[in-house]
């Protein structure tokens, strides 16, 4: 965290990505479960629509089951039904995973059931 605190400091750019996979530093820390990163980034301007390039940062917290990122990346309001190219929802992923308390979080944030009815037919 001290890291972070000091690159700021320095003048770092916090929306900057990696030019071939385009992590970022909020991608980095989600992907860690990092979350007073997570936090800190958020709380000194990080842009959370520069880092859904294909919605890489929810996806690598639902994939991991990072409830705590994937709470404070939806509490800053970013779109919860983001799809990838292949009509893939962030709350399909956690389910597809068994991430459940991700899969119940975006709930609570509004995603769509009706895109999670292809593995929970039963919803």
């Amino acid at each position: 965290m001290e890291t972070v605190r000091e690159l700021l400091n320095f003048g770092a750019n916090v929306n900057m990505a990696d030019d071939k996979t385009y992590s970022s530093p909020l991608h980095a820390a989600a992907q860690e479960c990092h979350v007073e990163v997570v936090r800190y980034l958020l709380k000194h301007g990080i842009s959370l629509h520069n880092q859904e390039y294909n919605g890489s940062t929810y996806k690598t917290a639902a994939s991991k089951g990072r409830v705590d990122v994937v709470r404070e990346l939806l509490n800053r309001g970013p779109r919860v039904d983001i799809t990838n190219i292949n009509g893939f929802t962030h709350l399909k992923r956690a389910a597809s995973k068994g991430n459940f308390g991700v899969f119940w979080e975006f709930l609570k944030h509004d995603a769509s059931v009706d895109m999670a009815n292809i593995i929970f037919p039963h919803l």
